[in-house]
């Protein structure tokens, strides 16, 4: 986990669910989230949002980009050949999280 591990040097989160308890403000390197509106597995307002504004604490970078409501839990999060859009939309969050650590 990323608050109590120290040989982390950044983090990127893919349509994360909150850490437990106090850990996110534990956190002290550069963290970035990607979430998308459409995701109904972890949705934006009670995981991705909630977890952003706990990493308040520290003066490391901090990355929050919400997709729009094309993009759920699972082309966010992984490659399908399912449709167009979900490929398009995991191609664009893996451009943001390579571009995070870059």
């Amino acid at each position: 986990m990323l608050s109590n591990n120290p040989g982390y040097r950044a983090g990127f989160c893919m349509a994360p669910v909150p850490p437990r308890g106090t850990n996110a403000a534990n956190v002290r390197v550069p963290l970035g989230i990607v979430a998308g509106q459409g995701d109904s597995i972890t949705p934006v307002a009670s995981n991705a949002q909630p977890y952003s504004a706990a990493l308040a604490n520290f003066a490391s970078a901090k990355c929050y980009y919400l997709m729009n409501g094309d993009c759920t839990h699972l082309n966010v999060c992984a490659f399908s050949l399912a449709s167009a859009t979900d490929n398009a939309v995991f191609a664009r969050s893996m451009a943001i999280t390579l571009g995070w650590f870059d």
